[in-house]
């Protein structure tokens, strides 16, 4: 799933890119246009599409295109500056009070140049109801950088479960029917795509996939994941093992039957993530232990039915 990912993210950057190029020669063209005054809601809406994007481009390190993300920060940062200007010179002091507010979706930090431009551009507004509608929004963003919600800020969801709907939609498949074995197999998938949480549990807690029946094996072939598997949690240091069809189901009967009873049980911190570096070392520490498990037959097997 990965490797999928990894393609189709660098061909739909290709494509961002190309698009968003297009989009600049059109802000180029708006600043010497007799009829801009009407244009600082549509130079808004496109910053407002890239910064959705440059969320992610951090992950653009991965394809070789590194210093993408200032780039885009940089010239979001003048299209915003263009859209100001413009609604400055017509007396439109809400689309002021946007562009400021959108300078701020592409960055996440009080010390970057769109924060100190857009601080400084509060200014520019002398409306005192505009104002304070600006100042607001700036605050709302930086409730964002600090990890906070603001009331009424959407549910961003599971990014693995959002890959999964995007897939399953363009291959016609109908998530509402949850009777179907391969929409429950994806809710899986989905689900369990890290094991972060069972492996927060305790250090020596080791997951492994298990039992990979028709349907698992099936949104293997359509999607990539090989999550939709059972899945097997050990213990290695007193070498328990448990099967289950999901992490949740998995832990919960391993933590009653092993976990909250013993006294060799070592919790890692709530925020510990299983990434980078840590994940590589956590694989190369237990590839002996799960594969003399798989051996037994126990493990790692394709099953005729689910």
């Amino acid at each position: 799933m990965g490797m999928k990912v990894y393609v189709d993210h660098a061909l739909s950057t290709m494509r961002v890119i190309a698009k968003y190029n297009q989009c600049l020669r059109l802000a180029k063209y708006a600043s010497n246009f007799s009829g801009r005054w009407i244009l600082p809601g549509a130079l808004i809406k496109i910053v407002q599409a890239a910064a959705s994007f440059v969320g992610r481009i951090g992950r653009l390190k991965e394809t070789e295109m590194e210093g993408a993300a200032a780039q885009f920060q940089s010239s979001i940062l003048q299209i915003c500056k263009l859209a100001a200007w413009i609604a400055k010179e017509s007396g439109d002091q809400e689309a002021i009070a946007l562009a400021i507010s959108a300078a701020l979706l592409a960055v996440n930090s009080q010390e970057s140049d769109a924060y100190q431009w857009a601080t400084r551009s509060l200014d520019q507004i002398t409306d005192s109801g505009v104002r304070r509608k600006a100042v607001e929004l700036i605050e709302r963003h930086l409730l964002r950088w600090r990890g906070e919600k603001p009331e009424g800020d959407s549910y961003r969801g599971n990014p693995a479960k959002q890959l999964i709907e995007n897939a399953a939609a363009s291959l016609g498949v109908d998530l509402s029917d949850e009777s179907d074995p391969l929409v429950r197999g994806l809710q899986i998938a989905a689900k369990d795509n890290s094991p972060e949480r069972v492996l927060r549990t305790c250090e020596h807690i080791v997951v492994s996939l298990a039992a990979t029946g028709p349907t698992a094996r099936r949104i293997q072939m359509l999607f990539g994941t090989q999550m939709a598997a059972s899945k097997v949690l050990h213990c290695a240091l007193h070498d328990y093992h448990l099967e289950a069809k999901d992490l949740d189901s998995a832990l919960t009967e391993f933590k009653s039957k092993y976990c909250d009873s013993c006294p060799d049980r070592v919790p890692r911190p709530a925020d510990w993530k299983f990434t980078g570096a840590n994940q590589q070392e956590f694989l190369a520490k237990y590839k002996e232990f799960v594969g003399k498990f798989n051996a037994s037959g126990a493990g790692f097997r394709f099953t005729p039915s689910d």
